[in-house]
């Protein structure tokens, strides 16, 4: 059981860094032009830097070195791009994005190590990390209801991308279950379904070719 643990979870964390890896070339762009559409919005580089830090703390709560080691490569990586794309597309929007996101985050993490016992603040910190992955994993329905108004596939991310965004929770689900971990069990499996959604949608509207098809990952 140690040994299938121990090989979920590597693969998990490789696919995992992957994702996390994908916005480089855009971020890479936005550095060379210095220059990002108006309506840029940093939200999702910001709303992955404070789940990554989430579940970073509940991996050390928990001593889940896997969650420890993939989480420090997002926290790093998604720090840096919302830096970067702030700092290009600083607006007021983005201001109050990246200064509620780091209110939440510190006002949890401030909240774990205050509340007593120990199990109660993994508990708290368990149901909030779970809260916020399953809103961070239905996000994407919008596109989907885009997808399926519109009959076309334009909306929906590039097809590894959209594998990945399959592949990412299934892992981390079945990850938790080997190891019992409700509160990554339940919006790991939520999101595996979703990105099968997605997927589905893809091949149902296949005819409408998605430019999205043909562009490099983080484009």
């Amino acid at each position: 059981m140690d040994s299938s643990i121990g090989l979920l979870s590597n693969v998990a964390t490789l696919v995992t860094i992957f994702m996390f890896l994908c916005p480089f070339n855009e971020c890479r762009t936005a550095l060379q032009t210095r220059t990002l559409s108006p309506s840029f919005n940093i939200l999702p580089y910001v709303t992955t830097a404070m789940t990554s830090t989430l579940w970073f703390t509940y991996g050390l709560m928990t001593e889940q070195p896997p969650l420890v080691r993939v989480n420090i490569v997002g926290i790093v990586l998604e720090v840096a791009y919302s830096a970067i794309f702030f700092r290009i597309a600083r607006t007021n929007k983005n201001a109050k994005i990246l200064v509620g996101a780091l209110a939440f985050t510190f006002s949890v993490l401030a909240l774990t190590y205050i509340v007593e016992p120990p199990e109660f603040a993994i508990q708290l910190l368990g149901l909030v990390c779970c809260s916020v992955n399953i809103i961070c994993f239905a996000s994407p329905l919008a596109a989907a209801k885009e997808v399926i108004r519109t009959k076309s596939t334009e909306s929906l991310p590039p097809f590894v991308v959209q594998v990945s965004m399959f592949f990412t929770p299934l892992l981390w689900f079945f990850y938790a279950y080997l190891i019992d971990d409700t509160f990554q069990k339940i919006p790991n499996g939520l999101g595996a379904l979703l990105g099968l959604f997605s997927m589905y949608l893809r091949y149902k509207y296949k005819q409408g070719k998605s430019r999205n098809d043909y562009l490099p990952l983080g484009a």
